[in-house]
């Protein structure tokens, strides 16, 4: 694609909804690309996913703020977490 008919080209070869699903898909590919890097430079370093939750006041909050921070400090014991 280093010409202007090659990037017409491969703007043509997908169709709107190709494009649709390829920009949808690009915050996951920036997840993965910077969970690779810091994985890179700290190589024993794990992905922690925090638990889900619907939050409707500060007591909830609070529960949910120890139960997550459980969970990383579980974590910890093995090495350095990436959230």
């Amino acid at each position: 694609m280093d010409t202007e008919e090659g990037l017409l080209a491969a703007v043509k070869a997908r169709d709107l909804s190709g494009w649709q699903t390829l920009a949808e898909a690009l915050p996951t590919r920036f997840e993965q690309a910077l969970a690779a890097a810091i994985k890179e430079s700290e190589p024993k370093a794990r992905r922690v996913s925090l638990p889900g939750a619907t939050i409707h006041d500060e007591t909830e909050l609070d529960a949910w703020l120890a139960r997550a921070r459980a969970e990383i400090e579980i974590a910890l014991d093995d090495g350095p977490v990436i959230l």
